[in-house]
């Protein structure tokens, strides 16, 4: 999966296969976010259930790859305008507008 994600830029989601919540993300570079959820420094509770129910029960998927980085952030916001739709129990994002942070290099 590195070989096949590394340098590219796009909107991702990680997926509880278990409880079906979901966090909806972008960056310019995919491994390396897809590698930090991984490693723990992400959302607190995306993190805590990554514990609890084993890395196994997540799906990593891109939903979108962008290869123009300036259209991430308002892509981004879109889904995650229909994300705050749902219950707050099927979502891990705690805020409803997208924040600049230091994965993402315009």
């Amino acid at each position: 999966m590195k070989a096949a994600l590394t340098g590219l830029a796009g909107i991702y989601c990680v997926r509880n296969i278990h409880t079906g919540r979901i966090y909806i993300g972008s960056t310019s570079e995919l491994w390396v976010r897809l590698s930090c959820h991984i490693r723990t420094c992400s959302n607190v509770h995306l993190q805590r259930d990554i514990i609890k129910y084993g890395l196994k029960n997540f799906e990593f998927i891109v939903v979108e790859f962008l290869p123009d980085i300036t259209m991430l952030l308002d892509t981004e916001q879109k889904l995650l305008n229909w994300l705050f739709n749902l219950s707050r129990d099927f979502r891990y994002n705690f805020a409803l507008l997208f924040s600049r942070y230091p994965y993402l290099s315009l």
